[in-house]
């Protein structure tokens, strides 16, 4: 008995319980309307995106509300990726995957097991292959110089990317996937002490950046 109300049976899917027993009462149903103690929210329906989801659980926005992250959207999925941010406290490092299509939680917190430093207005893009690019952005007082590609596929990995020739680094960057040249490319942004007027892109295939 999950919910400690008394009631015994078995939990189905969509959070109800089924009577197995004579006398067996059924307990509170998630999307009811009423919150139950094994419930974190219960707000009336079984909808994604509302603010509480299917598993009255409760949809919080990445770090209670990001200033500066990267998304990577997927047009395909209607969803993508965030990365980085930061809050009241501090610089973020952590990674979401974002649902569009209310299939799970529109928010998911995803663990890889290298971890890029954490960093604000950094270049975060898609190739729309099953990668995203990370490159530069700002951290800890410190501009970032390091690139990684995400492997997104059904375990997300993040792998450091060593290329030739990589441009300043700076944050907010523009980026963008050259679908032609099958290229990322990054340009503008801000040093420490100066704006920057330049444009690069970086070849997967060389891992070398080039200027534009």
């Amino acid at each position: 008995d999950l919910s400690g109300n008394g009631h015994h049976g078995t939990a189905t899917a969509s959070g109800m319980w089924t009577v197995t027993a004579p006398g067996c009462l059924p307990g509170p149903a998630c999307g009811d309307g009423a919150k139950a103690d094994w419930e974190a929210c219960d707000d009336g329906n079984l909808l994604f995106g509302d603010g509480c989801d299917a598993a009255c659980k409760p949809e919080v926005p990445p770090g209670g509300g990001l200033v500066g992250p990267g998304f990577a959207y997927d047009a395909q999925s209607d969803g993508g990726w965030l990365f980085g941010g930061a809050s009241y406290y501090g610089v973020s490092g952590q990674l979401w995957r974002y649902s569009g299509k209310g299939t799970q939680a529109v928010w998911t917190p995803v663990t890889t097991n290298a971890k890029p430093a954490a960093r604000v207005r950094a270049v975060w893009v898609r190739d729309g292959n099953g990668h995203a690019y990370l490159w530069s952005g700002e951290g800890h007082y410190t501009l970032l110089p390091d690139l990684w590609r995400l492997d997104e596929g059904p375990t997300p990995a993040f792998v450091p990317l060593t290329a030739k020739g990589s441009p300043l680094p700076r944050r907010g960057a523009v980026g963008w996937w050259d679908a032609p040249s099958q290229r990322l490319v990054v340009g503008l942004g801000e040093t420490f002490y100066a704006l920057t007027s330049d444009f690069a892109a970086f070849d997967p295939k060389t891992l070398a950046w080039s200027a534009l």
